[in-house]
């Protein structure tokens, strides 16, 4: 008797064993990786990687991963590229055989981290995600797509349930904070604005009815105080994405004086007189600002007050 249960416990070991090896070396990494590859090429991205490997029991890990993206403004097309230095799938077996596909996702990039998880069923996909220290100076050409410099640490949360088929039927919030941020080194009407410290950002927001809404979105720092109103209309296609907003901001007096003296001295008139048009009697200068934001089409409009 006691043979037959030893016996019994080293088929029971020797399986688990095989299993596990099984997992290991005969998870078919290659498969994954035509899939990805195949994918990405649908969804008109290119990819890159140095090493795709197998993760005990049931992930991958890819390291110094390059995803780029040509995007295109007026004549010139511009390659948004994304570097993962480090990323690690874990998936979920049952969820596969179920329809659903569960992968829990730790991604170092950016100077950064990303963790969580993302979920997709039919025509859903979920997104619950960690943001942390990500550094935004290495996201994208701002300069490019919105016409000034971009810099800051970002962190936050995403818990979002995105309709593929229906972005209206999308729900969703994202809260972040964007930590020793800075803004400027572009032109506006031709005028060059300087780097602005934006101190404490906050960014907390809603999608609902495909639309993403602000619902307290604040800068408060030394050189200038803002609020922001309104919403980004969602597109399928999140380049699309166009403003519906209303800016209410109140720079230092420093911040106006270093912009004003970026102009010739005939200029200072005039420029007092446009300032004059979006200040009202409290002192904050209030804007529309509307155009497909990711395009470099945003426009900027004092509003009567």
């Amino acid at each position: 008797m006691k043979r037959k249960v030893l016996h019994t416990i080293g088929y029971v070991l020797f399986f688990l064993v095989s299993f596990a090896f099984f997992l290991v070396r005969g998870f078919p990494v290659h498969m994954v990786a035509k899939q990805l590859d195949y994918r990405a090429k649908a969804a008109g991205l290119d990819l890159n990687y140095a090493t795709l490997k197998t993760s005990f029991p049931s992930g991958i890990v890819v390291e110094a991963l390059r995803i780029t993206k040509p995007i295109q403004k007026e004549q010139e097309t511009i390659p948004l590229s994304v570097r993962i230095d480090r990323g690690k799938l874990d998936f979920s077996l049952l969820g596969l055989l179920g329809g659903k596909k569960h992968i829990d996702v730790d991604l170092e990039l950016l100077g950064g981290r990303i963790d969580g998880s993302v979920e997709s069923k039919d025509s859903s996909l979920k997104l619950d995600l960690r943001l942390s220290s990500l550094r935004l100076e290495r996201l994208m050409p701002w300069d490019k797509l919105i016409g000034q410099q971009l810099v800051g640490q970002l962190s936050g949360a995403l818990n979002v349930d995105w309709n593929l088929l229906k972005a209206r039927d999308s729900t969703g919030e994202i809260s972040l904070e964007l930590a020793s941020g800075k803004v400027g080194k572009g032109k506006i009407y031709g005028v060059e604005l300087p780097m602005v410290d934006l101190g404490k950002t906050l960014l907390q927001m809603n999608i609902s009815k495909a639309k993403l809404e602000c619902r307290n979105c604040k800068v408060e720092s030394d050189e200038v105080d803002a609020a922001l109103e309104g919403y980004l209309l969602l597109q399928k296609n999140i380049l699309d994405t166009s403003a519906h907003l209303r800016l209410r901001a109140k720079p230092s007096e420093a911040v106006i004086q270093k912009v004003k003296n970026k102009l010739p001295p005939e200029f200072h008139t005039l420029f007092d007189q446009k300032l004059a048009q979006s200040r009202g009697r409290d002192g904050w200068f209030r804007y529309s600002i509307y155009g497909r934001i990711f395009k470099g089409a945003v426009s900027f409009r004092p509003l009567r007050q």
